[in-house]
């Protein structure tokens, strides 16, 4: 996930317990859903090493977040 990734969201499930992961109540279910945006994008599939290649969520002709980091 992006470092700049809202603290909020990165510890939505922290200390939860398994099964409250796996059937979250609508607002854990919220906060899991708005960290999509933050994910890295998969820019290119396993080479011959098995090594893939990641792209930051803020670059690329179609971001899903801005970044005070990018864009400065």
């Amino acid at each position: 996930m992006c470092p700049l990734t809202p603290a909020p969201l990165i510890h939505a499930t922290s200390g939860a317990a398994d099964d409250t992961i796996r059937a979250p109540g609508d607002e854990l279910a919220e906060k899991i859903e708005a960290r999509e945006p933050y994910h890295f994008k998969l820019k290119q599939g396993p080479d011959a090493r098995g090594a893939i290649r990641l792209q930051c969520p803020a670059s690329g002709p179609s971001p899903s977040v801005n970044c005070a980091r990018r864009d400065g």
